[in-house]
């Protein structure tokens, strides 16, 4: 019996904390949150992915092009005379099948097999820039929720040292003016509270359109893991590397594929065709009788003769559009490298920045406590205080500016490395 109530006390003890654990973490919106409800509803990545079924269904429907072709047919005609009418039927069955076109189907199929690796790319770049697009709302939102958090501390200090400067007043230690100061001071901390809170709705609208889907997050905080790491950058990548794996290199480079056998084409198009068609037939009063049917093998041979010039103009555009994606390919890798260098030495930067606004809060928050506690006793004069205090708040929010700026810069550095939506290192 006791060794039952010690079970049961640690199965109710594990319910509980498994309990308060699940409410404690449906308080907060991840960033695997996020990218989950954007991964099935954002409408660009939809449509992305729509793109690559449509290519692969001309891949296929090419395919078909050169496979036997049979057809069946029935008609019935009644035929008025003078003297009398009478049905006759017809039945067909046919077979087709090309079998020589100097290999201009299976380039086209090259053609539209390269233009559907093109299409998964673009998926993966469209990936890249949505991660992007989605992370600097997603920081935005979790940057006004921290925001708030900081607007109520300062407006709670505003507030205690309004009541002091009052309280100073009404003893007749410190001049109107300070008290003015003071309440100025105290309602401009007030404006800033309500604003963080219409910054907030605002940021989640911004979240919510990126994500594509209308959920309810006012009841969610934000996390981030704000614990940052110089070891990321410490060793330089290889850019080029990088640059050239880039999904919209690889795209590019499809697209040009595509085009080279477009022109190969291009040169075949005016060239002979063979083709090998049958044919059953069958003309009575009644549908499948017995009569005679008409059979009919075929070879059908097509050469054109002129054209027009047209094979040269084809053959020319073709080669055009090669040379406009060679010249879209040195840009886009030149763009990439430019990318990389300079989102990699501005997030180097950004963590030098945090290091000296860390230093300068510790530094103004020391100053603050000191000479407000001098103030209290009488030993330091209003305006000597409240720029101290003015300086410390101007350090807390700088420190907290620094801090979403490494996110930014991070998660723009992440888009020039090629990192995808839900493909987070």
């Amino acid at each position: 019996m006791k060794f039952r109530k010690v079970l049961l006390t640690f199965f109710l003890f594990f319910v509980f904390i498994s309990i308060c654990f699940c409410d404690e973490n449906s308080k907060f919106f991840t960033w695997k949150d996020c990218e989950k409800y954007t991964l099935y509803n954002n409408p660009s990545l939809l449509i992305s992915k729509e793109n690559i079924e449509q290519s692969l269904l001309n891949v296929n429907l090419s395919k078909k092009q050169n496979s036997f072709q049979l057809n069946f047919s029935m008609s019935g005609n009644k035929n008025y005379r003078e003297n009398g009418s009478n049905f006759e039927d017809n039945t067909t069955v046919s077979l087709n099948k090309i079998l020589f076109d100097n290999k201009k189907l299976k380039l086209n199929l090259k053609s539209l097999e390269q233009t559907s690796f093109s299409k998964r790319y673009e998926y993966n770049e469209t990936l890249i820039n949505l991660r992007l697009n989605l992370r600097l709302a997603f920081i935005n939102l979790y940057y006004a929720e921290e925001y708030f958090g900081l607007a109520k501390e300062i407006y709670v200090s505003r507030k205690n040292n309004y009541e002091l400067v009052m309280m100073n007043y009404e003893s007749g230690l410190e001049n109107k003016g300070s008290l003015l100061t003071a309440k100025v001071k105290f309602l401009t901390a007030d404006y800033d509270l309500e604003k963080a809170k219409l910054d907030i709705k605002e940021k989640i609208s911004e979240l919510k359109n990126i994500m594509g889907l209308d959920i309810d997050l006012s009841d969610k905080k934000v996390y981030i893991n704000s614990k940052f790491s110089k070891n990321k950058i410490k060793e330089m990548p290889n850019f080029s590397e990088i640059v050239n794996n880039h999904p919209s290199i690889k795209a590019l480079e499809s697209k040009k594929l595509s085009k080279n056998f477009d022109m190969e084409l291009a040169k075949r198009i005016f060239t002979p065709n063979l083709s090998f068609s049958y044919s059953a037939s069958q003309v009575d009063d009644t549908f499948f009788s017995n009569e005679y049917i008409n059979q009919n093998l075929g070879l059908k041979f097509n050469f054109p003769l002129y054209e027009g010039n047209l094979r040269k103009e084809n053959l020319l555009k073709a080669k055009i559009d090669i040379k406009i994606i060679d010249y879209e390919i040195k840009n886009k890798k030149l763009e990439l490298m430019n990318n990389l260098e300079s989102s990699f030495i501005e997030l180097k930067k950004a963590f030098l920045d945090l290091e000296v606004s860390s230093e300068s809060l510790n530094a103004a928050k020391i100053r603050s406590e000191i000479t407000q506690s001098k103030y209290s006793i009488g030993m330091a004069s209003f305006d000597d205080w409240i720029i101290i205090e003015d300086n410390y708040i101007a350090a807390k929010k700088d420190f907290l500016l620094k801090e979403i700026e490494i996110l930014n810069r991070e998660a723009k550095w992440m888009q020039a490395k090629g990192v995808g939506l839900g493909n987070d290192e």
